[in-house]
């Protein structure tokens, strides 16, 4: 044991001095280890602070039951404070003593007013249970959800007013909706349900559950029973399982492939120590023991850099969205710590194996490397893997193809060589510089095998993505050139008024619309449904639908739809204009005029038709407005039903429901603008609305583009790297080549061309396997009923080109541009 442990110590101290030797080479291995760790740690933090603010919230990660509200209570009944007690009893009568740790919460609309902002957004008023164990809120204060919040305007600390109450802001409320005390605000007349939270304490809640469950259809009658038991709880399958485990062994098998050759080149320059050692007595596994030791130094460091680095990364999440509840993940440290210092051994895998089979006169001598000079068995390992994978993707079900394609993967790295050796022979054929390129590609497969490993995984798994089947029909009645933001958190148009004018000028937006509706009526205490009158419809139940919305809105609008042509938009600016109601179907005009049927409305239940089937029969009261019918808007999908001008609405007293804003742009939307949307960074951080480009599907516009690109920085970081090690470790050779006469020609092509066969390598082999898994799904539809999108859309074979071609010639460029540097070395002194 002392033995072992002082060979340890021994390997840890000459892999130290051996790090700061070589400070560049160090950098480049702390800085590949620690970017993806500080960028998946800085996520995570970032996404588990931000459900960490809610934590807050007393109704988080407890249990809950719903009684069914009908029970003993007529329909046009509202529910009310008595309906709370009436609950109450229920339980109380069928659990006994336990219903006293139930703490009822009732969910309403809410009045919340911060100066002069005014918004209606759902509240839960709690009650704290009859033994004070159940869940409680302060009284005299809110916990605002974020939405909320935002639309307010309002920091922690400040005071708003609820139903005329004024409260102090916290943060942390439920996402069902802030959370108020009951003593504060009362069941008002929107109160829509009732649920009767269980105490935090695990035990308690879970007794409860088992009362209730006992009961339930006996003695109360429960809607819902959320077991606290299962809050927070995650079930993963056999296939979860095995799906993570394989991406986890493909992560570190492609991120040991791209650090392999800093250490293959480090095993290299130490050759005349490892050489030493051996004379002397050191064992073998002395020798690798070393440049394990190396890369546990450096996996460690890196991840120490990276962890220190995801901080700032996920500070700068939360500064960029705006959102708060900064949180520092110690999982996922961890966890990515474990798979880092796993990844930094198995990058000095390979070299420290071929360290301890050196032969000590030959290191000594300073000698040429082994060369792959032919075939070898071992060349096969990736088959292994690659051919089952092969077998598994091409199958139609999901959970095998996606084992299939893990394993593709793991083959596609482990064939590295096999691909090195195949594409060698090709040297005979080539000019001088590619056959040089080649012969130091199969002298040197220390680095190069590791590089096309690491560029072919990486090909492989963006391919896979580029080929993955969707749908690119998507229809919009917008025109190319429109961007809608839209919201269903409430409030107005003034309250998202300075991202609106942020939008407009980013976007270069020629004007802006808003999206409004009529939503109801208030009158003298009563509410009403405000609908458009219809023509009677065959199935019954369908007079009112949302087919025939009666929009609010100004004529210009209608310039950002496809097929509405300049008269008729004009057409129905200057009826709005008029205070008259704008239609396309003629069928909603009765004797020149538009009816809005008011009903009156229960905030609890909804007008008959919504949960009976009947017909609404006579309505309330009905408006009737002058009409013109614009046959021109008909079928571009600008107007379903009616349309009437703001001031038209305010005058006849309707109130109207913000949906969002329509911007019209000077030129089409771009891949690239409707990619940036999409990240809800760009054109404005985008919290509590979203932002959609219509005529270009942003998702897939973001994800082949960042797919793309991160398949040509790998690849053109790879190359640069691996070239860069090839020029310091090959100058003695280069300098022969000089000393001889080689033009300076030779050897910029010599390094080019050194880059371009790593480059062509490894995209060639991961676009052709990561293709198979599309090919799999392409014939299993048009072989069945099912419907097919067939193989590959024109942006799919477009985005795959790109990958294919692109990355190459990046590297090409950089090959040309180091060996025009390195050529500039006109001395034939060996430098080592």
């Amino acid at each position: 044991m002392l033995n072992t442990f002082s060979r340890l110590r021994v390997a840890l101290r000459l892999a130290r001095r051996d790090l700061a030797a070589h400070k560049i080479r160090t950098v480049v291995a702390l800085l590949l280890f620690a970017l993806p760790v500080s960028l998946v740690v800085g996520f995570v933090s970032f996404t588990l602070g931000y459900d960490q603010a809610l934590q807050n919230s007393p109704l988080n990660s407890v249990g809950s039951v719903s009684l069914d509200s009908d029970r003993g209570r007529p329909s046009e009944d509202p529910l009310t404070q008595e309906t709370v007690s009436s609950q109450n009893d229920d339980l109380t009568e069928a659990i006994g003593d336990l219903a006293h740790s139930l703490s009822p919460g009732v969910l309403q609309r809410s009045s919340m007013t911060n100066g002069d902002r005014s918004v209606d957004l759902n509240v839960i008023t709690l009650s704290d249970s009859k033994d004070r164990t159940g869940p409680s809120i302060e009284p005299g204060t809110v916990l605002l959800n974020d939405d909320a919040a935002y639309l307010l305007g309002v920091d922690d600390g400040d005071t708003i007013s609820v139903d005329g109450t004024e409260l102090t802001v916290r943060a942390g409320g439920d996402y069902r909706g802030s959370v108020v005390s009951s003593d504060d605000v009362p069941v008002n007349q929107w109160a829509m349900d009732i649920t009767w939270y269980f105490p935090a304490d695990k035990d308690a809640a879970q007794s409860i559950v088992d009362a209730i469950r006992d009961v339930d259809g006996e003695r109360i009658n429960t809607t819902s029973i959320y077991d606290p038991r299962y809050s927070g709880s995650t079930y993963f399958g056999g296939d979860t399982v095995i799906a993570f485990f394989s991406f986890l062994v493909l992560g570190i098998v492609l991120v040991s492939a791209v650090i392999t050759p800093v250490f293959a080149v480090a095993a290299r320059r130490q050759r005349r120590a490892m050489g030493l050692l051996s004379a002397t007595g050191a064992a073998p596994r002395d020798l690798r023991l070393i440049m394990l030791a190396e890369g546990l130094l450096v996996g460690l460091l890196g991840t120490c850099l990276g962890l220190i680095l995801s901080t700032g990364v996920a500070a700068a999440f939360f500064a960029v969205t705006g959102l708060n509840g900064f949180h520092w993940s110690w999982i996922a440290a961890v966890s990515v710590a474990l798979v880092a210092l796993i990844c930094g051994v198995t990058s000095a895998l390979v070299p420290a194996v071929r360290a301890g089979r050196e032969d000590p006169v030959q290191a000594l001598a300073d000698g040429g490397s082994e060369r792959m000079t032919g075939f070898r068995w071992r060349m096969l390992i990736g088959l292994l893997f690659l051919i089952p994978g092969v077998l598994l993707a091409l199958t139609s079900e999901r959970d095998t193809m996606t084992l299939g394609i893990t394993l593709c993967g793991i083959g596609v790295v482990l064939s590295s060589s096999l691909i090195v050796w195949l594409l060698s022979r090709l040297g005979n054929v080539l000019p001088t510089a590619g056959r040089l390129a080649v012969r130091d590609s199969l002298r040197n497969n220390h680095r190069t095998i590791p590089a096309v490993a690491a560029i072919a995984g990486a090909t492989f798994l963006a391919t896979v993505v580029l080929a993955h089947p969707y749908n690119v029909g998507t229809e919009s009645s917008f025109r190319d050139n429109v961007v809608v933001m839209s919201t269903t958190r409430g409030g107005d148009e003034t309250s998202y008024a300075p991202e609106i004018e942020q939008m407009s000028s980013r976007l270069n937006a020629e004007s802006h619309h808003p999206l409004t509706e009529v939503q109801d009526v208030t009158s003298d205490g009563s509410t009403y449904n405000a609908s458009l009158h219809t023509p009677p419809h065959p199935a019954p139940g369908l007079v009112h639908t949302e087919w025939a919305t009666l929009r609010v809105t100004d004529g210009d609008i209608f310039t950002a739809y496809d097929g509405a042509d300049d008269s008729a938009v004009m057409q129905a600016s200057n009826a709005l204009a008029d205070g008259k109601v704008v239609v396309s179907d003629p069928e909603l005009v009765d004797d020149g005029e538009v009816l809005i049927e008011l009903r009156e409305y229960d905030p609890y239940y909804g007008y008959a038709p919504d949960h009976t089937g009947e017909d609404p029969g006579p309505a309330d009261e009905t408006l009737r407005i002058p009409a013109v019918v614009i046959p021109g808007l008909a079928g571009t999908g600008a107007l379903d039903g009616a349309a009437l001008a703001p001031d038209t609405a305010e005058s006849l007293g309707l109130d109207v429901s913000y949906r969002g804003t329509v911007f019209l742009l000077d030129s089409p939307v771009t891949m690239f603008e409707a990619a940036a949307v999409a990240t809800n960074l760009w054109p404005v951080v985008a919290n509590y609305f979203s932002v959609d480009t219509p005529a270009v599907d942003g998702d897939r516009a973001l994800l082949v583009s960042t797919t793309i690109v991160l398949s040509w920085v790998l690849t053109l970081g790879t190359v640069l790297l691996v070239v860069l090690l090839a020029a310091t470790e090959s100058r003695r050779d280069m300098a022969t080549i000089t000393a001889v006469g080689a033009p300076p020609g030779l050897l910029r092509r010599f390094a080019a061309t050194q880059a371009v066969f790593i480059a062509t390598a490894g995209t060639v082999v991961g676009v052709v396997i990561g293709i198979l898994p599309r090919f799999s799904q392409t014939v299993s539809t048009m072989t069945s009923t099912s419907f097919s999108t067939g193989f590959l859309t024109p942006s799919q074979w477009l985005a795959l080109g790109l990958t294919a071609v692109v990355g190459p010639v990046l590297a090409w460029i950089a090959g040309s541009v180091i060996g025009a540097v390195t050529s500039r070395d006109r001395s034939p002194v060996r430098r080592r």
